[in-house]
């Protein structure tokens, strides 16, 4: 049974009827896929599924109170159009939730003669492989070539129906190779010959949720041949997290290899029982980032506090995990993630952790990320100590000398991230600050020793040691530190700082206090503060050139490149203020930037859409300089929308009393006033809307507007030929025909 479905989210349905694996049965996926094919974009091609129980291919005797539908193809499965969505969930939906472990339609591949991925994505993008089984392939489980914005989502790819044993792909699980911003998630892939997924020469891979190598629950071994995840050959900004377990497998967990492979970002993973390691780093991949070394390892049983300190690369997130007993490895694997740490410009980083995680005798490793993205290998493993006496200085930093607007509290790092101000002035001013240090431990009494930036190039700094009035401290605070007086658990002092900016070009100070607990010195906290100081009046101290291509398709992203030039032409890191842009006609993705989102090298690359057809000009501006600049971009109807038409009806014929609405659908170049007629075949009027500039119908772009079959008068048209016309002014710009047949 076909069931062809007008849905006005310009979306189509294909339902999949039979296990059939010839093109030529109506109902079999091969003829689904091709189906899709012939969908005209920008349409949404949906294959569901609707098969019932008494199709050969359902299959009850893999386990007990199990079944399932077993296609078995011969050649692979080609998803070969974008914009194609295989719904294997819609299955259960439509004929009840009849494997309660799993998928409900598996993908065989045990019938094919050659050595050919089981379902192919090539040159593809916007399509979705969900809720299948994919097995028993002569080579990988699915293939992604030269394809981007795919999805491969709550599949079971390498094992059998139940997600309990193996049912092997010859090679890889999931293959990807040259290939963008594609999403992994929810998946199940073990079992496969080689490895569970491998990157090649990909970028902006999103995997997270899945299971690689265990079974279904993640606690028996079904592990793939090779690694859980091999990320290679150029291989860039991969980020896997959150929530992956790679376990079992027969190489490593995460393999990531190539001078040119980097920004490959592992987070908030489990890895345990791997062959090999957790996670390797070979050939210098990931710029050849060290791992992180743990030096203390404590636990606080009476304040269920965990306390680990060691070093690393600096300016890095330090993820702490426990370790699966028994892994003898003297590194890694990190089963369980307990946490993070931010590492500070000399490598030293440490933290506190409320958990019931770690106890005494348990091993604790560590991942380190740098601010590019590289993830590290594993930490060695450190054995955690049970302690009693915890010193922990809790430093936090406010502007408002009640001490309303404090920030920091309860937050602990040597980075200051979390726990800081900013705050902009002018040329000349000064700004005080405040600072707070409470004893957070229980060591009782304990005194601090409190350090900070001194003064510099344009900025004067003072310290008091008071909120208002007070002593001048800044020689101690600057030199060897100022001594708090001796506090009980919960007691707290506070300072005062001002800053005065005494240049005369814009400028920004940042300033770091460190507080230190004087028995125990590596226990500390710090808080910043980033002041910058502006001319309170506009000048033309840079100017900008902008880089863009010279064409672009109507409401489609192109990357921009923006690039702060001082008078004489070299780029200049002094972007101040809000930087702006806009367009002549119609909308723009990217209206503002804020001077943090240029470079250090004063240059910003980004991406941004507009939404008007022709020659464009777009204009950048900045709070600080005089001047604007202007480039011009050729703005085009998007290939497939001119491929299709870009005005048509559907579905036509259309019966009203179908009790689904027809759809208008058609392009404009701009927002404007927008009509639309219908006139009988003797010219009379019977039914005419108008759509306000910018709104659905009349806005630039794509519209898609819903229509009952019915007149002005609310009456459902008699069967016939009918003319509609569509007009901005008395202007028509589409014109057509359309049938009512009930």
């Amino acid at each position: 049974m076909l069931l062809l479905l007008a849905i006005p989210t310009l979306a189509r349905t294909i339902t999949v009827t039979n296990c059939d694996i010839t093109t030529s049965e109506v109902g079999s996926l091969p003829w689904a896929l091709e189906e899709a094919k012939a969908i005209f974009l920008p349409e949404i091609s949906i294959i569901e599924f609707n098969i019932p129980t008494t199709e050969s291919g359902y299959i009850t005797t893999e386990a007990a109170g199990v079944g399932f539908w077993r296609i078995q193809p011969t050649e692979p499965l080609v998803l070969g159009r974008d914009s194609i969505e295989i719904r294997g969930s819609t299955q259960a939906q439509n004929q009840g939730d009849k494997n309660p472990y799993g998928p409900e339609i598996e993908i065989d591949g045990s019938g094919f003669t050659e050595t050919l991925p089981l379902i192919k994505i090539a040159d593809n993008n916007k399509c979705t492989i969900e809720g299948l089984v994919i097995n028993n392939s002569k080579s990988h489980g699915v293939s992604l070539f030269a394809g981007n914005i795919n999805q491969v989502r709550n599949c079971y790819i390498g094992t059998k129906a139940t997600g309990e044993a193996v049912s092997q792909n010859a090679g890889d699980g999931i293959w990807i190779d040259r290939s963008e911003d594609n999403q992994f998630t929810g998946n199940l892939v073990s079992g496969n010959a080689q490895n569970g997924i491998e990157l090649i020469n990909s970028t902006y891979t999103r995997i997270s949720d899945n299971i690689i190598g265990p079974n279904r629950t993640g606690t028996a071994a079904i592990g793939n041949g090779g690694h859980g995840l091999y990320i290679y050959s150029g291989a860039q900004y991969q980020y896997v997290a959150p929530e992956n377990t790679l376990a079992f497998n027969g190489g490593d967990g995460i393999r990531i290899d190539g001078s040119t492979t980097h920004y490959n970002t592992l987070t908030q993973n489990s890895y345990f029982s791997n062959t090999g390691w957790g996670v390797r780093l070979t050939n210098s991949a990931n710029d050849a980032i060290s791992y992180p070394i743990i030096e203390t390892s404590e636990v606080y049983s009476a304040s269920n506090q965990l306390f680990v300190q060691g070093s690393g690369p600096v300016s890095s997130t330090i993820e702490l995990l426990k370790v699966e007993t028994p892994e003898a490895e003297a590194r890694g694997e990190g089963k369980k993630s307990l946490g993070f740490a931010e590492s500070d410009e000399a490598g030293n980083w440490f933290v506190y952790l409320s958990t019931n995680e770690a106890q005494a005798g348990d091993k604790i490793t560590a991942l380190a990320t740098d601010h590019k993205g590289n993830t590290s290998e594993f930490a060695e493993n450190q054995t955690t100590m049970a302690k009693i006496f915890m010193s922990r200085p809790d430093g936090m930093i406010g502007l408002q000398s009640d001490g309303s607007d404090y920030a920091g509290e309860n937050i602990f790092n040597l980075t200051g991230n979390n726990q800081e101000k900013d705050k902009t002035i002018y040329l000349g001013q000064a700004l005080e600050y405040y600072i707070k240090i409470n004893n957070a431990g229980n060591v009782s009494p304990e005194s601090m020793t409190l350090t900070g930036t001194g003064s510099s190039t344009d900025w004067k700094i003072y310290y008091y040691d008071a909120k208002s009035g007070g002593n001048d401290v800044t020689s101690q605070i600057v030199g060897s530190g100022l001594a708090s007086p001796a506090l009980t658990p919960g007691a707290s002092f506070e300072v005062r700082m001002v800053v005065q900016s005494t240049g005369t070009t814009v400028s920004t100070k940042e300033i770091y206090i460190t507080a230190a607990s004087v028995p125990s010195p590596t226990r500390k906290d710090v808080v910043r503060c980033i002041t910058t100081a502006e001319p309170s009046t506009v000048s033309d101290r840079y100017s900008f050139e902008i880089s863009i291509p010279s064409t672009c398709e109507a409401q489609r992203e192109f990357k921009i490149t923006l690039t702060a030039k001082d008078p004489v032409g070299q780029v200049t890191t002094e972007v101040s203020g809000r930087t702006y842009l806009s367009v002549d006609a119609g909308t723009i993705s990217l209206t503002s930037l804020e001077s943090t989102e240029f470079s250090d090298d004063g240059i910003f690359n980004g991406w941004l859409s507009l939404s008007n057809v022709g020659i464009r000009t777009l204009t950048v501006r900045n709070d600080y300089i005089a001047g604007t600049t202007s480039a011009q971009i050729e703005v085009l109807v998007p290939q497939e929308v001119a491929a299709g038409g870009l005005a048509r009806f559907g579905p036509n014929p259309y019966n009203p009393s179908s009790g689904q609405n027809a759809v208008f659908w058609y392009w404009l170049n701009e927002d404007k006033e927008t009509s639309i007629f219908v006139f009988d075949a003797q010219g009379g009027l019977i039914w005419r809307q108008v759509y306000p500039a910018g709104s659905m119908g009349g806005q630039s772009g794509v519209n898609a507007v819903v229509w009952n079959g019915k007149n002005n008068f609310g009456e459902v048209l008699e069967n016939g030929i009918y003319l509609y016309r569509i007009a901005q002014g008395n202007k028509s710009i589409y014109k057509g025909k359309l049938i009512i047949l009930k």
